[in-house]
This record gives structure tokens, sequence and C-alpha cells, in this order.
């Protein structure tokens, strides 16, 4: 009995020592293991917040871009199309012919002779027909230092080309008009091609069709892009 009980009971314990070893590894093993999956929650929490943290610069950076693009063609737009119809308007205002009727809001001299008063109502016509759209004008000259902001200091001189054709006309009028004032030929021939268009070579006109041009030059690649 007692060899039979002594093996037993070495058996038992050996068994014992290796299920309490077997135990301990597993508990380790486990708990390194947590650890593990623990570090790997963290990490892969922080690549989504870095990640999520990209993505959302991205997309306000994007957000903005589109934004920028929006303001951009629809200002380039709007000031191309002014353009057109300012041009418009310079053409039709020269014109040599005028109606009955057409430049009487002009300050009279006293002394004025009936065929003086027509003649000078002449004269002044193309700058009354300018000054009935002086609403229009004022509009276009207030986007220039917004077109500016968003498209460069240069982008200012188209609107100081008709700027100064507008000036042309209205000094070369001033000057016609003015009885004081006695004109060499040369200098009223020079006065009468600015307010009308019936010279070869229109100094007003080139003066506006060159701002048109240069208008052009720096909408249409914004309205091409909007187009694509």
């Amino acid at each position: 009995w007692t060899t039979l009980i002594g093996p037993a009971v070495i058996a038992a314990v050996i068994s014992s020592i290796v299920t309490v070893i077997g135990f301990f590894i597993t508990t380790r093993a486990a708990k390194a293991m947590h650890r593990e999956k623990l570090d790997f929650d963290r990490e892969l929490a922080k690549c989504k917040v870095a990640a999520d943290i990209a993505l959302t610069e991205k997309k306000l950076a994007l957000d903005r871009a589109l934004a920028d693009l929006k303001r951009r063609t629809e200002l380039a737009e709007q000031v191309l199309a002014d353009f057109y119809k300012a041009r418009d308007l310079f053409e039709a205002a020269r014109s040599i012919y005028a109606f009955a009727g057409e430049g009487g809001s002009r300050t009279r001299d006293a002394n004025e002779t009936p065929d003086e008063t027509q003649s000078r109502n002449g004269l002044y016509a193309p700058d009354e027909r300018l000054s009935k759209h002086i609403d229009f004008f004022s509009e276009l000259h207030a986007r220039r230092y917004r077109f500016m902001a968003l498209f460069g200091i240069d982008a200012g001189k188209p609107f100081g080309s008709l700027l100064q054709a507008h000036n042309q006309i209205a000094l070369a009028t001033s000057a016609l008009l003015d009885p004081r004032r006695k004109l060499r030929d040369e200098v009223r021939e020079k006065y009468e091609s600015q307010i009308w268009n019936y010279v070869e070579n229109d100094p007003i006109k080139q003066i506006v069709t060159q701002a048109v041009i240069d208008i052009e030059t720096i909408c249409r690649p914004v309205l091409e892009t909007k187009a694509v």
C-alpha cells in the first residue's frame, strides 16, 4: 500500500505544480495579450483621430477653394458683362446724329441765339446720353476694388481706362461749350473727335476697346475653368 501511495502522491504534487505553473503562464499571457490589445486599440484610435483631422482639414481647404472659385467666377461674369454693356453705351452715346430735344438738359448761356442753342445742344448730347446711365457706371466702378482684391492690383487698370474715356468726353464737351474759350481749329477737331465717333482712328473707341480686351484676358480663364 505504501508502495502504491508514494508514486500517486508524487504524481499529484507534480500535477498541481504543473497546473499552477500553467495557470501562471496562462494568466501572464492573457495579461500580455490584453495589454497588446489595449495598445493596439489606443494606436488605432490615434490613427482614426489623425485621419479624421486630416480629412476635415482637406474638406475645409476644398470648401474654401470652391467658395473662392465661386466668388471669382460670379464677379468675373458680372464685370465682363458690364464692360460689354459699357462698350455699347459709349458707342451709342457718341453717335453723331442727335435727335430733337437732346442736349436740352445743359445749363444755357443767357445770351445764346437759337442757332447757338441748337449747335451747343448737339455738342452736349453725347455727354447727356452717358449721364443717363450714371447709376450703371457707378455700380461698375464700385466693383473695381473687390475685383482687385480677388484678381490683383493690375486688374483695376481696365476700370481706369473706362473712367479715362468718360472723363475725356466730359472735358471735351466742357471745352466746346465754354463761350469764353476761343479754340483753334485743330483743338476743336480734337475735342469733337472725342465726343463723336466719326473719325477713323477714334481715340475713345481705342481706349474702350483695349479696356474690354484687358478685362477679357483676366475673366475668360476663370469662366472657362467654371465650364470645365
